[in-house]
């Protein structure tokens, strides 16, 4: 009896989630906006959909841009950014960020090293993610909301 005493209590004492924080974010879609400084000017477009996209137990995740325009003049194309490392406290607050990130060409992966990233720091709470980064020459930021 003592032995299922102390079977039952190392089984109620700890559920079996894994502890690695990173299993607490799974990725998720948003919808917002672009902010670009071009040639001095601050250009924004709207309803841009990213894809926060995160394999199980990673400590890195990719950023899916869905039909970007970096500067007026790009045709509007799917980038991604891969490998940008992450942290998640234990409220929940995902941060990530990064140096020297060659994005590339989706679903064709092709590195586009003249949009080189720096600068790359942002975070995601509750719903919403924000962030900022250099792309190539580019300073670029975002907001949105997660879409359901």
């Amino acid at each position: 009896m003592l032995l299922a005493a102390a079977a039952l209590l190392v089984s109620c004492g700890k559920d079996n989630k894994d502890e690695n924080p990173a299993n607490e974010f799974a990725g998720a879609t948003y919808s917002g906006t672009v902010s670009v400084v071009y040639k001095g000017e601050t250009v924004e477009t709207p309803n841009v959909t990213i894809d926060a996209m995160v394999e199980e137990n990673a400590t890195t995740m990719d950023l899916l841009f869905h039909q970007i325009q970096f500067v007026p003049a790009m045709p509007a194309m799917d980038v991604m950014v891969p490998g940008i490392p992450f942290t998640i406290d234990a409220a929940g607050k995902v941060t990530f960020g990064g140096e020297d990130i060659i994005p590339t060409t989706y679903p064709n992966p092709m590195p586009v090293e003249r949009y080189k990233v720096s600068g790359f720091t942002g975070t995601i709470e509750g719903d919403k993610i924000s962030f900022s980064l250099n792309f190539g020459a580019f300073p670029t930021s975002y907001t949105g909301t997660e879409t359901k």
